[in-house]
């Protein structure tokens, strides 16, 4: 750990509660825990800077959290009893990475998931998913690729017959995209390829980090939803782009989620997601993104609510 974050460190576990990088500052300087290398007329924005990326790069493995904007508690703090429980919650920031696309996605060749979809169809399963052929590119460079294309990772969150739906807003429009899924659209990133990944491409683990980042759900229901997914039964579902020239595959990952009314005010508090009804809820197919579209028309939708 850098020298600032060691100072934030330090200070929020003697403040016991959520601060800003000014106000670490501010009382690292009264208890002389500022390192001696550190300078300039900016310290506050450079500290709040190495919070900030601390975070976005491991949400989960940070030692930091934030709990408004701006504001931050170190993560164990969450579950310490002595700390209020009104300042013991997580929010989480709107995806920088997501909007500079800085982050190294799953992309296979076009030739990989053309002799896939010949040997086992429009829903091929998981296993067989060509991970020889598949390579890690930076997001922002992959319309650079001519032989490539990224896959997608579709989240289906799923209750006593209904789907959770998610609308797009007008700043993810964009690519494949189309304004509604059926379940949550998500990448598979580099990073999700751990040592405790439970398969080798690490679905279940972007498939849970695709639901925090979106839902920005409390700690309190992270146990909820710490069921493990079995890779063995997934299955991959193909789409094709708008020129309708290249096929296109997501990864489908089913999620059985308990009704509760914690989940369901942290779903309400996020616009763009709601509960559909299946099939009644779903009647204008021309508004779902491709693989949502291919899992509703090819009947397998049913497949894989679970």
């Amino acid at each position: 750990m850098n020298s600032y974050l060691t100072m934030a460190a330090k200070v929020l576990e003697e403040a016991r509660m959520p601060l800003s990088a000014r106000q670490i500052l501010t009382r690292a300087y009264e208890r002389q825990l500022v390192p001696d290398d550190l300078f300039g007329k900016t310290q506050h924005k450079t500290l709040h800077a190495r919070l900030a990326v601390d975070i976005l790069r491991s949400p989960e493995r940070s030692e930091f959290v934030r709990t408004s904007p701006g504001r931050f508690l170190l993560r164990r703090q969450l579950y310490d009893t002595s700390v209020p429980q009104r300042l013991r919650r997580e929010f989480r920031a709107p995806l920088r990475a997501n909007q500079l696309r800085k982050f190294d996605v799953l992309c296979v060749p076009y030739q990989a998931l053309l002799a896939l979809k010949a040997r086992d169809g429009e829903f091929p399963l998981l296993a067989h998913f060509p991970i020889r052929n598949a390579r890690f590119h930076r997001f922002s460079r992959v319309n650079e690729l001519a032989s490539s294309t990224y896959v997608r990772l579709l989240v289906v969150l799923c209750r006593n017959g209904q789907v959770l739906v998610s609308r797009a807003g007008e700043a993810d429009r964009e690519g494949l995209d189309s304004q509604m899924s059926l379940g949550i659209l998500g990448f598979i990133r580099r990073e999700d390829r751990t040592l405790f990944s439970s398969e080798t491409l690490g679905v279940s683990d972007a498939a849970w980090r695709t639901i925090h980042e979106h839902l920005r759900l409390p700690p309190s229901l992270e146990d909820v939803l710490s069921s493990a997914i079995d890779a063995r039964k997934l299955h991959c579902v193909f789409g094709f782009g708008a020129d309708h020239a290249h096929p296109t595959l997501a990864i489908v990952a089913p999620i059985r989620v308990p009704a509760l009314a914690d989940l369901d005010q942290a779903i309400a508090s996020v616009t763009r997601f709601e509960w559909c009804d299946r099939p009644a809820g779903i009647n204008n197919l021309d508004r779902l993104d491709p693989w949502s579209r291919s899992l509703v028309e090819g009947g397998r939708l049913d497949a894989v609510m679970c």
